[in-house]
């Protein structure tokens, strides 16, 4: 759906993203309340967590945003998921680009 959103028309691609968001919210609080959250894979890890961000970001609550960005840079240290949330808490310019916090990992260069 995060995905999906980016190339929508915004009159469909909200909806999209706000589901994408809602959805990545409940994983997140069960992997949390189980405590699996940490056995996930780097790529599941990064993605969840980079999503949520964007997502948030992307729906105008930089507080949200930030809170998920900065938990990247805590639970995912040395990666490049850090580096992308780094830029954007630094508010470097290709961090505003639409593309930037797409998916990253093992297909993606």
């Amino acid at each position: 759906m995060l995905t999906a959103s980016r190339q929508a028309p915004p009159q469909m691609g909200k909806p999209l993203l706000e589901l994408g968001v809602t959805d990545f919210e409940k994983v997140l609080e069960i992997r949390d309340r189980e405590k699996s959250f940490t056995r996930g894979s780097l790529h599941k890890r990064g993605e969840l967590l980079t999503g949520l961000a964007d997502g948030w970001n992307r729906m105008g609550n930089t507080e949200k945003a930030r809170a998920y960005f900065e938990r990247v840079t805590r639970d995912l240290k040395g990666t490049a998921y850090e580096q992308k949330a780094r830029a954007w808490l630094e508010d470097k310019s290709e961090a505003k680009a639409p593309e930037f916090f797409a998916c990253t990992g093992c297909h993606v260069e």
